[in-house]
């Protein structure tokens, strides 16, 4: 899905619309390197139990530290790249320190931005804990 910048509403109406939300949003952007923060909602920070400033810009292996669970996710980010296409699947927060034992119901989406290069990856995470 490519996203014109002409049909982009008011940036600060899409922030605070996504803060309203209590799932997590996030948006990385693929690099070289790997995956880059370039935004996450309220929710996110929150339960990151760190500021959005502090978040943005950084590596996600350098917000998932644990080995086994940043390969658990980014097999998932690869796999949604390389068929183009949105996935869903349940994920937890087994190996990620301090965080609570939850458990998320995650949408992911690949997306292209409008000068045809650049990729991301969408997310939304939903706590479906019992």
């Amino acid at each position: 899905m490519t996203v014109p910048v002409n049909d982009v509403p008011d940036i600060h109406l899409l922030k605070g619309m996504l803060d309203t939300m209590i799932d997590h949003v996030f948006l990385l952007r693929v690099e070289a390197e790997g995956y880059r923060l370039v935004y996450c909602n309220h929710a996110m920070e929150n339960f990151m139990s760190a500021s959005r400033t502090a978040l943005h810009g950084q590596m996600l292996d350098e917000i998932i530290p644990d080995p086994v669970l940043y390969r658990r996710i980014v097999e998932n980010y690869q796999r949604a790249l390389s068929t183009d296409q949105a996935m869903r699947y349940e994920e937890t927060t087994e190996g990620f320190q301090p965080a609570p034992h939850t458990i998320f119901d995650t949408r992911i989406a690949p997306l292209t931005a409008s000068d045809g290069e650049d990729r991301y990856i969408c997310g939304i995470s939903r706590d479906i804990t019992a």
